[in-house]
């Protein structure tokens, strides 16, 4: 054994590699489960097996390579964190979380850029093989329609009609996050296109608006190379996560269904508002969370549950406030500001905004919590503990 390890202690790229297939199979395994056309219909207990598998080959590798770099302070600091996640996934019966942060532990050591381009192709890969088995007929194209119009929204091989479109607004923040120094017009234009048929086919709305907000930024980044945004981008960069959090939170407890204002809120939000705040009467905030049985509108419409057990909180700060309680949330708040700080010390004006666009696509998502979606959750082990001595140098950037 102690062989077997020397070998892998000269193989520099053999914990990196590891790492890049774990995350790649974890994010695989979570499609299948939960976004597929036939998640529904799926016997996923050999998916969940696998992610075992998975995550015991993380805990592997933090055990045996990542964990003798660590210093004191890091150590702690990350047991605790870890141990506040457990309780948490332990008081609100739910684990999701509690697989996502051994991901993110395990990132420790691996070339963020490098990690991204696999999980990337990853993505595109069983996105474009899902939209091909329903062109070619294999699977079926789910439709669905809105109530205050006629409107078809087509789910083109996904388990619901959103999901292409947050897939593509993810795969576009790290592809231009990757490739905006070198992209080609045709890059750009292609993912403005995708945008709009995304709109066109399934009627989703807010991705399509996020997806033009990156590929404009990136492509005046790549037009105007000295474009500069200064104090404003630093600041948001920074604060911004507090600021979506704050109002989130704020608007659940004085959402008032008379109130004019918060009427056109809950409308501009479709009906969002009025969730949140039925969940949180429901399920008052704690410090350690509560089983809460989410239920979204795709099971809805896919007739898994009848229409009254529909309770979505689609905002990332309502749902871990709710879900995995005050503790979590402030864990996560703070994690947030500090890869922000980071890249704000580092320059990075494209993490910046990208961190940026996260936070508030978070107030009408809960899916930025998932490393399927927000692959920056990758660059935790980067920053904060950095300065507790036994970090690794930033070299994502």
């Amino acid at each position: 054994m102690r062989k077997l390890k020397k070998f892998l202690d000269r193989t520099p790229l053999f914990r990196e590699n590891l790492y890049i297939v774990g995350v790649v199979s974890f994010i695989t395994v979570n499609i299948l489960m939960s976004y597929f056309v036939y998640s529904d219909a799926m016997d996923i207990m050999p998916l969940r097996a696998v992610r075992y598998l998975i995550l015991a080959s993380m805990i592997f590798k933090i055990l045996v390579f990542d964990l003798k770099s660590y210093s004191k302070k890091r150590l702690w600091v990350t047991v605790a964190i870890f141990l506040a996640i457990l309780v948490a996934s332990i008081f609100s019966e739910n684990r999701n979380l509690l697989w996502v942060f051994i991901m993110i532990v395990a990132a420790y050591g691996t070339d963020f850029r490098r990690v991204l381009k696999y999980v990337l192709i990853c993505e595109l890969v069983i996105v474009g093989l899902f939209v091909l088995l329903f062109l070619l007929g294999i699977t079926p194209d789910r439709i669905y329609g809105r109530s205050e119009n006629d409107v078809m929204r087509h789910s083109l091989g996904f388990r619901y009609a959103t999901y292409l479109g947050i897939f593509l607004f993810s795969i576009a923040c790290g592809w231009f996050y990757l490739r905006w120094k070198k992209a080609r017009w045709y890059e750009f234009l292609g993912f403005l296109l995708l945008a709009l048929l995304s709109f066109l086919l399934t009627d989703t709305r807010f991705e399509p608006i996020c997806i033009v907000l990156v590929v404009s930024y990136f492509g005046l980044r790549r037009v105007w190379p000295r474009l500069k945004y200064g104090k404003i981008l630093a600041f948001l960069a920074k604060y911004i996560v507090f600021i979506v959090a704050i109002v989130s939170i704020v608007a659940v407890y004085t959402y008032d269904k008379e109130s004019p204002i918060m009427s056109k809120l809950n409308d501009v939000s479709s009906g969002r508002l009025s969730l949140m705040s039925k969940a949180e009467r429901e399920y008052p905030e704690s410090i350690f969370g509560r089983p809460i049985k989410w239920v979204g509108i795709s099971e809805v419409y896919n007739g898994e549950v009848e229409s009254s057990e529909f309770n979505a909180v689609d905002n990332v700060y309502v749902r871990l406030m709710l879900n995995y309680g005050i503790i979590v949330l402030g864990i996560f708040l703070a994690m947030q500001y500090l890869l922000g700080k980071k890249a704000v010390e580092d320059k990075n004006e494209e993490l910046q905004f990208i961190l940026i666009v996260i936070a508030c696509y978070s107030m009408l998502s809960p899916r930025m919590i998932e490393l399927t979606f927000n692959y920056f959750l990758m660059l935790y082990p980067t920053i904060g503990l950095t300065k507790l001595g036994g970090g690794q140098k930033y070299a994502q950037k």
